[in-house]
Parts: structure tokens; C-alpha cells; sequence
């Protein structure tokens, strides 16, 4: 029997001290090695950690309704919000 786990929180409980030793463990640790806003939310991480970068150009400026336009797609940053709110940080 293989037993499988996939998220980061579920990885970082798996490392624990206090968490048994399970044989025959699959682990799909998700963005454990880059960390995110949600991790850094859950205080998993520092904002140092934080591995994931996006380097992008300002192309428009908006000041009358406090926005910037970069020249990057949602993918490159992300389409859903964080419990810290907003799509990401700048």
C-alpha cells in the first residue's frame, strides 16, 4: 500500500517531529520549495523565502485611479486572491 499526500501544509506536518514515521510514503509537496503569499500567511515562511519572483516592465501609469499596467500575462502572476487579500505583492 502507497500512501499518497499532496499539499504543502500537508508536507510540512509530515516533517514534523511530532508525526509518525509512515512507510511507503508518496509526497507531492505543490510549491513547497518556493514558497508563496498563502505560506508566508500561515507564518511556514519568511518573506526572504520567498523564491518565486516575476521581473516585469511598467507600460502604463494611472495615478487618477492609483494602478500600474505591467507588461506581464495573470499567469505570470497569479488569478486568484490571498487570505492577506489583492493578487499579489509589489
Amino acid at each position: 500500500l502507497i500512501v499518497s499526500v499532496g499539499s504543502t501544509p500537508s508536507l510540512y506536518q509530515l516533517n514534523s517531529d511530532n508525526c509518525c514515521k509512515i512507510q511507503n510514503l508518496e509526497k507531492h509537496p505543490g510549491n513547497y520549495t518556493l514558497f508563496d503569499r498563502q505560506q508566508l500567511w500561515a507564518n511556514v515562511c519568511t518573506e526572504a523565502d520567498v523564491a518565486g519572483r516575476v521581473l516585469t516592465r511598467v507600460i502604463g501609469h494611472y495615478p487618477d485611479r492609483n494602478r500600474i499596467m505591467l507588461d506581464a500575462g495573470a499567469t505570470a502572476l497569479t488569478k486568484e486572491t490571498t487570505p492577506q487579500g489583492g493578487y499579489g505583492s509589489i
